[in-house]
């Protein structure tokens, strides 16, 4: 199975690194001159955004699996353009961003497009979306509950106890941090060290978010191809009754997994530009 954890995977250690994180560029500008066919292709483009958002508010999916729901769609219903399914990937760059397991997530920028009222939804479907949105309710409702003085979880060294700090939903992101500069070949070996001690709890992290994940991820694909509206109701009450029960430690392991990310990357930029840097001297 793949890794479903939601953060990114670093890349080899200290080998050049690629964020796999960042969202493809964004399709071309769609001003144009005049002209039926101009204004009718970007009309087009505008439903096939529209469709995209709607259904990745429900549940991140697979490009490929997206697709072949929007091919489908077209032959159902009249109301959708022609083409739907060829300008999914197009629309997925601009609304969406890719994680580790090839799902596309949907941009909080864009979220505020989400109705309710959309035409294209089941009865379901919206109640999927008013469960999604009542956990989103709750996790903001929790965070803005944490204390204001709480500091943000710090993971400088050591191993051995908890890296979540208070224990709740409500931990912080992490601080950034400025670019960490190797100067003398110690503190290469050591941030080396520090590197390859670490590490294994992120890999730790992202098996045990895969774990949690892995059966969610499978009953959302079962949710997808059940044709049966009882056996649909069935499927999104287990959906979010463990989204309930996982919730708090699935958000607590993401979150330390999280700022490891941030904190490994630095250590390994500053590592491999001292690498680099002592080549280009030799």
């Amino acid at each position: 199975m793949s890794s479903r954890a939601s953060s990114t995977r670093l890349p080899a250690r200290f080998t050049s690194s690629s964020s796999s994180s960042s969202c493809a560029a964004p399709a071309a500008a769609r001003g144009g001159g005049g002209g039926g066919s101009s204004s009718s292709a970007a009309s087009a483009e505008a439903k096939a955004r529209e469709w995209v958002v709607h259904v990745l508010a429900l549940a991140p999916a697979q490009a490929d699996t997206l697709e072949k729901q929007a091919r489908d769609a077209e032959r159902t219903d009249a109301r959708l353009p022609r083409g739907l399914a060829a300008k999914v990937r197009a629309a997925l760059n601009v609304v969406a961003e890719r994680g580790d397991e090839g799902r596309y997530r949907l941009l909080e920028s864009v979220r505020a497009e989400v109705s309710a009222e959309w035409p294209h939804y089941t009865q379901q479907q919206r109640a999927n979306l008013a469960a999604n949105n009542a956990m989103r309710g709750a996790a903001a409702r929790g965070a803005a509950a944490a204390p204001a003085a709480a500091p943000p979880a710090r993971r400088s060294g050591g191993g051995g106890g908890s890296r979540g700090g208070g224990g709740g939903p409500a931990s912080q992101p992490p601080q950034p941090q400025p670019p960490l500069v190797v100067r003398t070949q110690e503190e290469f070996r050591r941030y080396k060290k520090e590197f390859n001690k670490k590490y294994p709890r992120y890999d730790e992290l992202a098996r045990e978010l895969d774990a949690i994940t892995g059966p969610i991820y499978e009953l959302e694909q079962q949710f997808s191809a059940a044709t049966d509206e009882k056996e649909r109701v069935r499927l999104s009450k287990e959906i979010e009754r463990r989204f309930q029960a996982e919730g708090p430690v699935m958000k607590a392991k993401a979150d330390e997994r999280r700022a490891l990310h941030v904190e490994l990357k630095r250590l390994q930029d500053g590592v491999n530009a001292f690498a680099e840097g002592r080549e280009n001297r030799a």
